[in-house]
C-alpha cells in the first residue's frame, strides 16, 4: 500500500524514500533536490517528476569553474569526474606543446550573423 499516493512513483522507489528519513510529504517539501535524486532507484528524471507533483521548482546549482588545481572529484548531477591527471595516472598522453598558454577566457565575434540569430 502506497504511503504517498504519488502518480509514477512505485513501491521501490517510495521505499527509498521513506527508509532515508523522508516519511512525510512535508520533509519532502524541505528536501534537498539532490539528496533526493542520489537515493537507490532515484536519477535526475524522476526526481524532476516528484519536484513537478510536489509544485516545487528546481534550483540547480551556480556554474564553477574547473582548473586543474582544482581538488579532489567533482560532481557533476549524478555523474563523477575525477581530476584529469588522476584518471590518466596510469596511462601515456601527449602534453601541449613547451610555449602553450591555456587561455582562460574568449571571444566570439560573428560580424555576418546571417537570418539563423535574432
Amino acid at each position: 500500500m502506497s504511503v504517498f499516493g504519488f502518480k509514477g512513483i512505485g513501491p521501490k522507489k517510495e521505499s527509498a524514500l521513506i527508509e532515508n528519513g523522508y516519511d512525510t510529504v512535508e520533509k519532502l517539501q524541505s528536501a534537498d533536490f539532490y539528496d533526493i535524486m542520489h537515493l537507490p532507484g532515484w536519477g535526475y528524471m524522476t526526481t524532476c517528476s516528484l519536484w513537478v507533483i510536489l509544485g516545487r521548482e528546481i534550483e540547480y546549482p551556480n556554474m564553477i569553474e574547473i582548473m586543474e588545481s582544482t581538488p579532489g572529484n567533482v560532481t557533476i548531477e549524478n555523474k563523477i569526474i575525477k581530476p584529469w591527471k588522476e584518471y590518466k595516472k596510469d596511462k601515456a598522453f601527449v602534453e601541449g606543446p613547451h610555449d602553450y598558454k591555456n587561455q582562460r577566457t574568449t571571444v566570439w565575434s560573428f560580424p555576418d550573423r546571417g537570418d539563423w540569430a535574432s
